[in-house]
């Protein structure tokens, strides 16, 4: 494939592309995740059912990358990457179609999850395959660090907008605005696709998943991928709930800022030093420092606001830098023809130990605090990277 020079040798246009492409179609999808449940129970439905187009999105993901994961491999990344922009434009607009009836709002988040089973497995192999290899792990931190602050920006500017006159109508206008330009940009790309055929079906997928499961050294790295997704669940679920208890805190959700904000910084730095040093010199240690981040939550009622700083910075660095250089790790260890593949099993792993973290907690609590559980999540943290024996784990013979 011929290649455009840019700034760092080796580094495709098509990188800046599509990571411009990316965060705007995360910034719709954080959108979706923060403010939909608000719009839900504005129309005056429960707590339940607003919580409910959250789950129903996220089962839909999952089923829908056992399928969509694999045609990345197919059918090209930037086909993958276009349906899953598409889908963020037709989302929104079915939003505004719905008014007030639930079961059409649950019908645009079954559309906007086969844009998120489509888009961000393709996207990773497509930001993989537009860099250098030496430059793959500062690649992924750059993605990651850029989908942090879009965590940061869109949901608090999108609340502001549905409150402004413009109001949900405007909100939802914006959203598919924003997947509308990440369209175009993938437009701009050029198509990324492995020579392995076009024969697929649904069993060939589902053998290729479990394939790359079953081999130890990549099983190790979803395990990995799946056990601090358990912690951010968790997080994710609770944190804002048990830090609200504690009036000097004030807003509860400030930990969230300081936990994206050094996620940015995290990724990259992580990105940069796994390049350098090696995949599992970096990711055991971030692990357990992620384990630690949540953990200090425990200490909280001692000085509040230092320790939900303090957590809040560690286990964003952590998380966010230990998912970088996993997903660099992956993408390593798979094989070109199998990438988009085992990206979709990659996006599995997240999602299903964000359920299971937030379900483990709820389960704890009924026989412990809140405060215990967050240390009793913290010291599992810190045995499954020695349980996994990250070290063993291989990728390039040039990072063991």
């Amino acid at each position: 494939m011929e290649t455009n020079q840019t700034a760092v040798p080796g580094i495709q246009r098509e990188f800046y592309l599509s990571i411009a492409a990316g965060v705007l179609f995360i910034a719709v999808n954080f959108i979706g995740l923060s403010l939909v449940p608000v719009y839900v129970l504005d129309l005056g439905y429960s707590d339940f059912l607003a919580g409910l187009q959250n789950t129903v999105f996220s089962v839909f993901c999952v089923a829908f990358r056992f399928i969509l994961g694999p045609m990345a491999d197919h059918k090209g990344r930037r086909l993958m990457m276009h349906i899953g922009a598409g889908s963020f434009v037709a989302g929104p607009l079915m939003m505004l179609v719905a008014g007030s009836l639930y079961p059409v709002i649950l019908v645009a988040r079954v559309i906007m999850a086969v844009g998120m089973a489509s888009f961000l497995s393709a996207a990773n192999c497509y930001v993989a395959e537009s860099v250098p290899d030496s430059f793959l792990g500062t690649a992924i931190g750059i993605q990651r660090g850029l989908y942090s602050l879009s965590l940061m920006v869109a949901p608090a500017l999108g609340l502001m907008l549905a409150r402004s006159d413009a109001g949900y109508t405007g909100l939802f206008l914006a959203a598919a605005g924003l997947g509308l330009v990440s369209f175009l940009l993938v437009s701009l790309m050029r198509e990324h696709r492995p020579d392995c055929g076009d024969n697929q079906s649904i069993g060939r997928s589902l053998r290729e998943s479990g394939g790359l499961l079953t081999r130890p050294d990549m099983g190790r790295a979803y395990l990995a991928l799946f056990s601090i997704s358990v912690s951010y669940g968790a997080i994710l679920s609770y944190a804002a709930i048990y830090l609200e208890r504690f009036g000097s805190i004030g807003n509860p959700g400030v930990y969230f800022t300081f936990f994206a904000g050094s996620g940015l910084v995290g990724s990259v730095v992580a990105g940069i030093l796994s390049d350098r040093f090696g995949r599992r010199r970096v990711a055991a240690p971030l692990m357990l420092s992620m384990a630690v981040g949540v953990a200090l939550l425990y200490l909280v009622p001692v000085q509040p606001v230092l320790f939900m700083i303090l957590s809040g910075l560690l286990a964003g660095t952590s998380f966010t830098g230990a998912m970088a250089v996993l997903i660099s790790w992956l993408l390593d260890m798979a094989p070109a023809s199998l990438r988009g593949t085992a990206m979709g099993l990659q996006e599995n792993s997240i999602d299903s130990g964000l359920a299971v973290g937030s379900l483990v907690f709820a389960v704890l609590t009924l026989g412990f605090t809140q405060q215990m559980v967050f240390p009793m999540l913290g010291i599992l943290g810190i045995l499954i990277p020695f349980r996994l024996k990250l070290k063993k784990v291989v990728s390039h013979p040039e990072q063991i």
